[in-house]
C-alpha cells in the first residue's frame, strides 16, 4: 500500500506502508480520531498504521485476520474497533485494544457494505448484502432493528447524517432518510451505462460521486433527490470528499497522483 504526491517526474515523495495485504484491498479509511489509516483486504486481513509526518509505524493491534475476504470496513466512532464486511455472510467487530474480533451481524449472502450511523437518537451498524438486503443493528442485539429488502444486490453505500445512499446491482440508488429512524425515500437512477462500484455522498452541496467499472466518475448533482447528473470525468481513480465539502480527491491508480475536482467550478486541478 503506498500514498504518494507525485509533484513531478523523478520527485515522488510515495512511501510504501510496511505489512501490507497479501491481496487485493477492498477499502481505505482515515480514522477521525487520530493519524491512523485502516486497509481491509480480500484476504481476510483487517490492517492498521499509524501514520507521522518522518516515519510510518504499526501501532495499536497491527494487524487482524478476520477468516474471510472483507469486501468492506468502517471504524467505530471512538477509533479503537473496526467493522468489517465479510463474503461468509458475517460482518465482525474488532476490538484493537483486546485484538478480539466478534461477530455482530449476519445476512443470507456475502455482506458488501459496512456503514455506522451516528444519529442524535440513535446509533447503530447498517449493513448492505448480496442477498438484496438492508439491515440495521443495534449492538445490544443479535437480531436486526430494522431491514429493508432490495430490488438487487447491494454494491455500495454511504452514510452521512442525516442520508445515507444505497448503489444496487441494477445501477439505481436508493436513498433513506435517518433523522428519527431510517426511513426509505425514494430510487433514483444512476444515469451511468456501466456498473457502480461506490459512492461518496456530499449532503452540503447534495452531490454523490459514483464511480462505475468503466474508471469513469459520475457526479450526480441531486436537488429534492431528483437525480441530474452533472458531469463525468473519465478517469480510473478513487475518490473521496474533502473535509470542507467544496472538492473531491482523486487518487490515480496508474502513477500515484493526486488530483482535485472543484465542484463549483466542475473542473479538474
Amino acid at each position: 500500500m503506498v500514498f504518494g504526491n507525485s509533484s513531478g517526474a523523478g520527485n515522488s515523495k510515495d512511501l510504501e506502508l510496511p505489512r501490507g495485504p497479501s491481496d487485493c484491498i477492498s477499502h481505505v479509511e482515515f480514522s477521525s480520531k487520530a493519524n491512523h489509516v485502516l486497509a481491509s483486504s480480500w484476504d481476510g486481513s483487517l490492517s492498521c498504521w499509524d501514520l507521522h509526518r518522518t516515519s510510518v509505524h504499526e501501532t495499536l493491534a497491527g494487524k487482524q485476520n478476520v477468516g474471510a475476504p472483507v469486501l468492506d470496513s468502517a471504524w467505530h466512532p471512538d477509533g479503537a474497533a473496526v467493522f468489517s464486511a465479510c463474503a461468509d455472510n458475517t460482518a465482525r467487530l474488532w476490538d484493537m485494544k483486546s485484538d478480539k474480533v466478534v461477530a455482530v451481524a449476519q445476512h443470507d449472502g456475502p455482506i458488501k457494505t459496512v456503514n455506522w450511523i451516528n444519529a442524535p437518537s440513535y446509533q447503530c451498524l447498517m449493513t448492505g448484502g448480496w442477498d438484496k438486503t438492508l439491515k440495521f443493528w443495534d449492538m445490544r442485539s443479535p437480531t436486526p432493528a430494522l431491514g429493508f429488502q432490495l430490488p438487487e444486490r447491494c454494491y455500495g453505500a454511504d452514510v452521512v447524517f442525516p442520508w445515507a445512499v444505497v448503489i444496487m446491482a441494477n445501477r439505481e440508488v436508493r436513498c433513506y432518510q435517518l433523522a428519527s429512524q431510517p426511513t426509505f425515500v425514494k430510487t433514483i437512477p444512476s444515469g451511468l451505462k456501466d456498473q457502480v462500484q461506490s459512492a461518496v455522498l456530499v449532503v452540503v452541496l447534495s452531490l454523490l460521486v459514483l464511480t462505475p467499472s468503466s474508471g469513469s466518475v459520475g457526479l450526480l448533482h441531486a436537488t429534492q433527490w431528483e437525480a441530474k447528473v452533472c458531469g463525468y470525468l473519465p478517469r480510473q481513480a478513487v475518490w473521496k470528499a474533502s473535509g470542507n465539502c467544496r472538492r473531491i480527491h482523486c487518487w490515480t491508480s496508474g502513477n500515484s497522483t493526486s488530483r482535485y475536482f472543484k465542484v463549483n467550478a466542475k473542473q479538474e486541478v
